[in-house]
């Protein structure tokens, strides 16, 4: 039968299967596995990379540190100032022409002429005029010294010349045109007279002189009548000032202003100040003032002077007329007083609470130079007993002693110690204190706080009293330039 012949399939004992996945296992362990790969250290790398952790953790550290720079103390003085620009006032009077004509001019600029000195000639014709430019042509005017200091005159204009200052070009022109003047003046006009007679031209030719004895200038402005009680803000507005030479070679009509005559020997710089300068300047009668066109310094009286729309300083002068005479706006610097002793950056200056304790407590110690404070001291049995630490004076005066707050080390004074009055039973309890200026002196290694009398002060360093007291700041002294880096007592190095 088929189903006889079929083979019946046989249970697997269980030997077999144990066996089964003993293999099973052993396939599997027989997976590659790659071993993990060993850091190897040594003594150099552990070495090197302590000391990079150790740089980076400082660099750090100093990248969020202020730098601590120190100053050496120097002797210096300050001046304390007034610097503005002031308006020139003088006695000046335009002359005016009589009669339409060509001018010939005798007197050179800036030159002093007296009471009907020839200043100028007028030629009605025009005859004189063209005898003039004709002698000029034939004749060789200009000398070697005459050359040379034209060429003076365009070398300095060269040199100093910026293009933010194009009205200094017409200023040149003016002086060049002078200094020929002048030139011209001196070889022609000794001989105009008999050579106008020989040409037969002199009934149209007329001398004029000045009415006056005083400083002749060819320059007008439109200032010649201001006074000082006339003086306003819009004075000193110099968007807008002009200067116009009276010289010309073109016909001048009756009625024409031809020259300034400034009278009298004084003249007047008016100033524009403030309440707090009018105050400082109310006190004195006189002042130096420092000209910085070019550096020269003149005594003068001071006034102050009321005008509709703010205080002025008139500051009057005796001498030097000529120099400016023909400057209107002049830089000045006006010197209230000059101040002398040590000069400290403003930055090393620090406000201190220091304790305030009256001179009868101090006493001297072995070193006559030393002081001490005699100190109250109780145990815990109620048991009183005296002590001697020494006083570290900031400052002393007659009255009082000052001594720092903060404690240096353990024999340092501190708040609410008892002090012993010297030769008496008077105590003394330490807490009264009271705020003092001063800088950080660094000598000793450390910031020890040293008081300063502040006399004068800029915007970048104050100049301080060089006091000879105790424990005074002294030249040559180390001080933190930035007192905000440091505390008192700290060390630096």
């Amino acid at each position: 039968m088929a189903t006889q012949n079929r083979r019946t399939p046989q249970r697997k004992s269980a030997s077999t299967r144990t066996r089964n996945r003993r293999n099973t296992k052993s396939r599997r362990r027989k997976v590659l596995k790659f071993p993990r790969q060993l850091i190897h250290w040594n003594i150099g790398t552990v070495t090197f990379g302590i000391i990079f952790i150790y740089l980076m953790i400082n660099v750090f550290l100093y990248m969020r540190s202020d730098t601590i720079s120190t100053y050496q103390v120097t002797s210096d003085k300050m001046q304390k100032t007034i610097t503005t620009t002031g308006v020139v006032l003088r006695t000046e009077k335009i002359i005016t022409n009589k009669t339409d004509g060509y001018l010939s001019y005798y007197a050179p600029e800036g030159s002093r002429v007296a009471k009907k000195e020839y200043v100028y000639s007028v030629d009605e014709s025009g005859e004189v005029y063209d005898y003039l430019s004709k002698l000029s042509t034939e004749n060789n005017i200009l000398d070697e010294d005459s050359y040379e200091n034209l060429k003076e005159i365009i070398s300095t204009f060269n040199n100093y010349y910026k293009d933010d200052s194009f009205y200094e070009v017409y200023d040149f022109k003016y002086n060049l045109n002078n200094a020929i003047l002048s030139v011209t003046n001196d070889k022609t006009m000794k001989q105009l007279d008999d050579a106008l007679k020989e040409a037969g031209i002199s009934d149209s030719y007329s001398k004029v002189s000045s009415p006056k004895s005083g400083l002749v200038s060819y320059l007008m402005d439109g200032f010649e009548t201001l006074t000082p009680e006339t003086v306003t803000k819009q004075t000193f507005d110099q968007s807008s000032y002009k200067k116009e030479q009276l010289k010309t070679s073109n016909l001048v009509e009756a009625g024409s202003p031809v020259y300034k005559l400034i009278t009298g020997d004084t003249w007047d710089i008016m100033i524009p100040v403030t309440t707090k300068e009018a105050a400082l300047l109310k006190e004195r009668s006189t002042v130096q003032v420092n000209f910085l066109k070019d550096d020269t310094t003149l005594p003068a009286s001071v006034s102050l002077i009321e005008n509709k729309d703010g205080t002025y300083a008139r500051l009057h002068f005796t001498d030097y007329l000529i120099r400016y005479m023909d400057t209107r706006y002049l830089n000045v610097e006006v010197i209230l007083s000059s101040i002398s002793g040590l000069k400290v950056p403003n930055t090393a200056l620090v406000k201190r609470e220091l304790f305030r304790i009256p001179v009868s407590y101090l006493s001297a110690g072995s070193n006559s130079t030393d002081y001490q404070f005699t100190v109250r001291t109780s145990s815990s049995k109620n048991h009183t007993s005296v002590k001697q630490i020494p006083a570290d004076l900031v400052m002393k005066d007659s009255k009082y002693c000052y001594v720092s707050t903060v404690p240096k080390d353990e024999n340092s004074l501190t708040k609410g110690m008892i002090l012993i009055q010297n030769n008496s039973k008077k105590t003394f309890k330490v807490s009264s204190t009271k705020e003092i200026q001063g800088v950080y002196c660094v000598n000793k290694g450390y910031a020890a706080f040293k008081m300063v009398n502040v006399l004068y002060s800029n915007e970048d360093y104050s100049i301080v009293e060089a006091d000879t007291d105790t424990n005074a700041l002294m030249i040559y002294d180390y001080i933190i330039l930035n007192s905000k880096t440091i505390g008192e007592n700290d060390k630096i190095y």
